[in-house]
């Protein structure tokens, strides 16, 4: 894939977002799959991503003058119903291109959300990150930052609803 393959996919969910209300907490776009975690409103999350592999399965396939579907199968989807899990998730989809060994850290990935997390960037137009970094600190070592570089960690919340993480043994 080529950056402007993924330019497009970002500008597809861009277009997504404004014909159906949703919020994306995370992404992290791979060369042979996708991460997105999305917190739908009234739309259902098929139809949604129906209309994101559609689009951008037509462009590629215009690009590249291939035919026939792009995405193999139908997306995986799971529902998140508990908010350790949610802020699990969102480690685990910016964590995907060091466990890839794509890169040693997860912001020198240019195609996921990290970046905007890790440089607390408040423009992105299609991220999400206020929902999440509510629950940490401003402190470095109660950070989302920490918390997603500090491997093998379990969350808790305090009582004014902010995340510690403990680090746990092998």
């Amino acid at each position: 894939m080529e950056a402007d393959d993924y330019i497009m996919y970002l500008y597809t969910i861009k277009q997504a977002k404004k014909k159906f209300h949703f919020y994306l907490h995370a992404y992290c776009l791979m060369s042979n799959h996708t991460h997105l975690q999305i917190e739908t409103t009234n739309t259902d999350i098929s139809k949604i991503m129906h209309y994101i592999n559609t689009k951008y399965a037509v462009y590629i396939n215009r690009k590249y003058k291939w035919n026939g579907h792009l995405f193999q199968g139908r997306f995986g989807e799971k529902l998140i119903m508990d908010l350790v899990y949610e802020i699990e998730v969102s480690k685990y989809i910016h964590l995907n291109p060091v466990r890839a060994k794509l890169v040693t850290k997860p912001e020198e990935y240019p195609w996921s959300s990290y970046r905007t997390y890790f440089y607390n960037r408040k423009d992105d137009p299609i991220i999400t990150t206020s929902h999440i970094l509510k629950y940490f600190s401003d402190h470095p070592s109660g950070s989302y930052a920490n918390y997603i570089q500090t491997p093998n960690t379990r969350i808790h919340f305090t009582p004014n609803r902010k995340v510690e993480f403990s680090i746990l043994k092998k």
